[in-house]
């Protein structure tokens, strides 16, 4: 059995190790500096920043009798509301010496940065990779900007969105599971990821999000029981400009991923190919490393928004692409396994876009919804387009019979505007009104009597005066609303002149 003083033999020997490589390093840039009285430096900077365990060593040397301030931190450039925003800060002092200090601090970044987005605790993870490592010597104790005597600066990286672990609060999740009321509990069975287009440009960017944990024990109970022979449906829109950015070596582009932290991919991945074919790949369980992929025979075309339904039902999977110029004739596909999937919409990071994996296909995405715990049919899919909550206008549209009617009607208004907007400042006003022309007195007594005959009920409003308004008024409302009344009283007064 060993004995207790072998250990202590072992740690002091350790210690003592130690003391002696850091001795032989400082004596090392003791020689180096000798001619150098302030000196600051950062040694051994990692490749990406995170907050397990990482140390940053500091060279530093001073020359003065007073305490000097020496201050380390990590920006990023700008956040939603704020600029240069410091996610690590941390200052020492020191004093005159020969030899050359070595402080070993120890990485804690901000919570945005270091950390998963949580929605038990409601945090949102920045979506931020880069950052500014600085070391600044100051000449005194205080951080004036004008007081700056060494200043440092270097990139850095942080870890992916994806990636980063999840935040380990223990101190306040007992307190925040306690307090949520059991009553009435809100557990949306379809959860709207995207509503508005979100343009995708090929590159390594795109949307991270998580879903919420279910709350209620039926619920969880359910999704445990479906996680091996998952029911669920995602449908989105796509318009594609480019299956793959030109110029990428990529083979295929990413539209859905699903990962963990450590990249492991989990159920489902949605790709798209050069030739525009969909490929899916799946997992039959929560580290498989290979996974079952499938690929369709048709592909998606270009330049048309095309929703797809992606659905999953147990051991098979279904896809449905109705594009608007072919709406009538849907593209389908269908992957039967000889396995059951393994899901779990609560584990990991879904992404929509590109990623440092691999990059986005070109084009836009919207109004993606995510069906919990059910596998949708064609028939319950909307069978007819509506037009009014398209996202976006494709060419199409603008083909349609109905669009045409609004646009040829908002064509004849502007130019019943322009028409008449001529008109009215060629005869119906004077220099006290917005258009400032030389008109004769008589004209302004026009004006003014038509006014008069306005505000007197007994009388008939004068039509003439009632474009005069119009016109008056068109700074508080729109161009259309203006041309569409104008539309309508330059009728009247043609009919009246007639």
């Amino acid at each position: 059995m060993i004995s207790k003083n072998y250990f202590v033999i072992v740690f002091i020997y350790s210690i003592s190790f130690l003391y002696l490589i850091k001795c032989q390093i400082t004596n090392q840039y003791d020689r180096l500096l000798s001619n150098e009285p302030d000196y600051i430096d950062v040694q051994y900077i990692p490749s990406i920043l995170h907050n397990d365990k990482i140390y940053l060593t500091i060279l530093y040397k001073c020359s003065s009798l007073t305490q000097r301030r020496i201050s380390l931190s990590i920006t990023i450039e700008r956040t939603l509301y704020r600029i240069n925003v410091a996610v690590f800060r941390r200052y020492w002092f020191c004093r005159k010496s020969t030899h050359v200090k070595i402080r070993y601090i120890r990485v804690n970044l901000h919570r945005s940065i270091a950390y998963a987005s949580d929605s038990t605790i409601n945090l949102q993870s920045w979506p931020i990779e880069h950052g500014r490592l600085k070391l600044i010597m100051y000449k005194n104790e205080q951080e004036n900007e004008n007081e700056i005597l060494k200043k440092l600066e270097y990139n850095v990286r942080f870890l992916p969105v994806h990636k980063r672990p999840s935040f380990r609060s223990f101190r306040w999740n007992p307190f925040i599971n306690k307090t949520i009321n059991d009553i009435c509990r809100n557990e949306p069975e379809v959860v709207r990821i995207i509503n508005y287009p979100l343009v995708l440009t090929g590159s390594a960017y795109g949307k991270y999000f998580v879903l919420p944990a279910y709350q209620n024990y039926d619920l969880r109970l359910e999704q445990q029981i479906q996680s091996i022979r998952p029911k669920f449906s995602i449908i989105f829109w796509l318009y594609i400009d480019e299956y793959c950015p030109y110029g990428s070596n990529a083979i295929q582009c990413s539209i859905l991923q699903h990962l963990t932290f450590n990249n492991t991919h989990l159920t489902p991945e949605i790709f798209l190919n050069r030739e525009g074919q969909i490929i899916v790949n799946m997992f039959g369980y929560l580290y498989d490393l290979k996974g079952t992929g499938a690929r369709t025979i048709a592909s998606i075309p270009k330049k048309d928004w095309c929703r797809v339904a992606f659905i999953v039902d147990e051991y098979y999977w279904n896809i449905y692409i109705n594009c608007l110029q072919t709406w009538d004739k849907p593209i389908k596909a269908n992957h039967y396994s000889s396995i059951y999937y393994y899901f779990n919409d609560e584990f990991g990071t879904f992404l929509i876009g590109g990623s440092d994996i691999s990059s986005s296909f070109r084009g836009f995405i919207s109004q993606m919804d995510i069906y919990r715990r059910r596998a949708l049919t064609y028939e319950q899919l909307s069978s007819r387009l509506n037009i009014s909550f398209m996202p976006y206008l494709p060419s199409i549209i603008q083909e349609s019979s109905k669009c045409k009617r609004y646009l040829d009607s908002f064509r004849q208004c502007r130019e019943q505007f322009d028409l008449f907007n001529k008109r009215i400042q060629q005869k119906f006003t004077c220099n006290a009104q917005p258009f400032p022309l030389n008109k004769s007195n008589r004209q302004c007594l026009l004006v003014r009597t038509w006014k008069r005959q306005l505000l007197s009920s007994s009388s008939s409003v004068d039509i003439r005066y009632r474009i005069f308004r119009a016109l008056r008024r068109r700074k508080m409302n729109s161009t259309m609303d203006v041309a569409n009344k104008l539309f309508d009283l330059t009728i009247k007064l043609l009919v009246s002149d007639n």
